[in-house]
């Protein structure tokens, strides 16, 4: 299934569900690779972003835990398998801000296709 791209989905006051109460997702659109292409606000405040727009980062970079596993299944041209089953069973990821601080969320994988070229949409919700 393609996900068509929806400008709502980087805008800072895009709120999903999450349990019983309303929060904001920490939104980042990736390459397949891992590059971070795009970022919402709400993401730039959870992950201690200095620059108006992420600048050659790579989510290992952010979260450590990627570094082991691949994010694109080429085979079947989407996220992996196994990522989309941890954000189903509510994994919880261990993340570091740019800043070195740690913290910890919930996020959610979600193919993305634009303009013929497939990405990764993020969504973070961080667990306090």
């Amino acid at each position: 299934m393609n996900i068509q791209p929806n400008k709502e989905l980087l805008e800072p006051d895009f709120q999903l569900q999450n349990s019983d109460k309303k929060s904001r997702a920490a939104i980042l659109v990736l390459s397949n690779s891992g590059e971070i292409m795009d970022i919402n606000e709400e993401g730039m405040k959870l992950l201690e972003y200095a620059h108006e727009r992420p600048a050659q980062l790579h989510i290992v970079n952010v979260l450590p835990e990627l570094g082991k596993i691949d994010l694109y299944d080429k085979v079947s041209e989407r996220v992996n398998p196994y990522l989309r089953f941890l954000s189903r069973i509510g994994h919880t990821f261990k993340m570091i801000t740019t800043t070195g601080k740690k913290i910890s969320g919930e996020l959610y994988f979600n193919d993305l296709q634009y303009f013929n070229r497939q990405l990764i949409l993020v969504m973070i919700y961080p667990v306090r």
